[in-house]
């Protein structure tokens, strides 16, 4: 006598698979927006904090050395406020490069308020000129910082302002 059961079929059923999928999309549609938004956030962050860094970097070097150091964008040769495409901090007197930094994310665009393309710290730590403001903008319009830098040579950080959509 032979017994004719149920056989267990290994594998999902196409209604399975269909479910499964339908759900994946449902979680990643979901999901994206705010993914998108951690991400310029995070980007925002490491460019703010890699030019305040820089700043405390170019305020320590001159007061360390007892001499003016100055902070500048790369491309200040043409009085540019754009700091985006990198800087860098060097000894005034003799051109010595003390460190350079990176450009930021392509999306991402930092402008002096006050058109500066440098900034001078005297052997005390403190800009030679007066103070500016500098927004860091993220082309996406959905975040930005701005830094406040004090004739002190202190910084402040704001989250969200400084940008106009």
């Amino acid at each position: 006598m032979h017994n004719k059961g149920f056989t267990h079929n290994k594998g999902f059923t196409i209604i399975e698979v269909m479910i499964g999928l339908a759900i994946a999309v449902i979680l990643t549609t979901v999901a994206y927006p705010s993914f998108i938004s951690l991400i310029v956030e995070n980007q925002l962050a490491a460019g703010s904090n890699s030019f305040v860094g820089s700043i405390a970097v170019a305020r320590s070097e001159a007061i360390k050395r007892g001499q003016a150091v100055r902070l500048e964008a790369l491309d200040a040769s043409d009085n540019s406020n754009e700091w985006g495409p990198g800087w860098r901090i060097v000894v005034v007197t003799s051109s010595e490069l003390i460190r350079e930094y990176e450009a930021l994310d392509n999306n991402a665009t930092l402008n002096s308020v006050g058109d500066n393309g440098a900034y001078t710290f005297n052997s005390r730590g403190f800009i030679t000129t007066a103070g500016d403001t500098l927004n860091l903008c993220h082309s996406s319009g959905d975040g930005s910082r701005q830094i406040q830098l004090l004739r002190s040579g202190s910084t402040s950080l704001i989250k969200g302002a400084g940008c106009t959509p």
